[in-house]
């Protein structure tokens, strides 16, 4: 049995990891900034649970203590302000890693973002912020640290999935424009959550993380209406069609915060693929979710 900490328990993927642990006989330590927010969860009285915020070193030290294995979740999207987000981010990892150090932490997870073949200087804030935090987590003495890159993470209940359910389901066409025409390879949450497992053993390092299907923007809109029984939108080319004025209207149809909406739209300026050279099936026979099979799992 191996002792784990869980940064990020309140989010979807944190809180869909944790029950998977415990079912696999670990003992699990959660960190949240407000317990009463795992109050209604299943496995509320299954975990330890410690109050806390990952930028403050002294709350660190305290969750990290006697923990074998971290898993770094924690992404300051909700509210951040783009011009001051990586330093920010960077400043919190590096905390973090202090932290581990002193407590013997043996291993960080860490789940990043995709990047694809893009140049570093072309990486959206929320991109660069993820890439520059797998690398200060990186750069400890002592403690491995695996980093899982993912694109959009498709689940009842994530960002990804509920920006996209509201843009299928609420707009009345399905605009062509340059970015939403950029490919992605998403990944189920349940195939997400058997990576981050698997992360316990894979050798250090960066694995991209992603399902069967490469597709673009579009596709996904058609496989969501596909999926909730829904007719096609007309398809309409849209050539001026700034993620500036279209990542507002998301927030407002997804009812998400704006700034991880931006983040998440800025995000389709370019590919993000899984790279042959960084593939965790090299080292992971877990079989993904078709496109398909992940959409139907989402349902309600």
């Amino acid at each position: 049995m191996t002792t784990i900490l869980v940064t990020g328990a309140t989010g979807t993927v944190g809180g869909a990891l944790t029950p998977a642990l415990l079912a696999d006989g670990h003992h699990v330590r959660v960190l949240t900034r407000a317990a009463a927010k795992l109050a209604d969860r299943d496995w509320h009285d299954d975990v330890e649970i410690v109050e806390g915020d990952a930028s403050d070193a002294a709350d660190m030290t305290r969750a990290l203590a006697g923990t074998e294995v971290a898993y770094y979740l924690v992404h300051g999207l909700s509210g951040a302000d783009e011009r001051t987000l990586v330093v920010e981010e960077v400043t919190v990892a590096e905390t973090f890693l202090r932290a581990a150090e002193d407590a013997g932490v043996r291993r960080i997870v860490y789940l990043g973002g995709l990047l694809g073949e893009v140049e570093l200087e072309d990486l959206s804030p929320h991109l660069r912020s993820r890439y520059e935090v797998g690398r200060a987590l990186a750069d400890g003495r002592d403690v491995e640290v695996v980093e899982l890159r993912a694109a959009l993470v498709i689940g009842a209940g994530s960002s990804s999935y509920r920006m996209l359910e509201a843009v299928a389901t609420e707009l009345p066409i399905t605009p062509h424009t340059d970015w939403t025409r950029t490919l992605t390879q998403p990944v189920a949450l349940a195939d997400a959550v058997e990576y981050l497992k698997a992360g316990l053993d894979l050798p250090p390092g960066v694995h991209d993380i992603g399902g069967p299907d490469v597709v673009s923007f579009e596709d996904l809109v058609s496989a969501y209406r596909t999926a909730a029984g829904l007719a096609a939108l007309p398809e309409v080319d849209v050539p001026l069609l700034p993620r500036a004025v279209a990542s507002p209207v998301a927030a407002v149809l997804s009812d998400l915060d704006p700034a991880l909406t931006r983040a998440l739209i800025a995000s389709a300026e370019y590919d993000t693929l899984v790279r042959p050279e960084h593939d965790v099936s090299a080292h992971c026979d877990h079989r993904p979710l078709a496109l398909t099979e992940m959409l139907q799992l989402a349902q309600p």
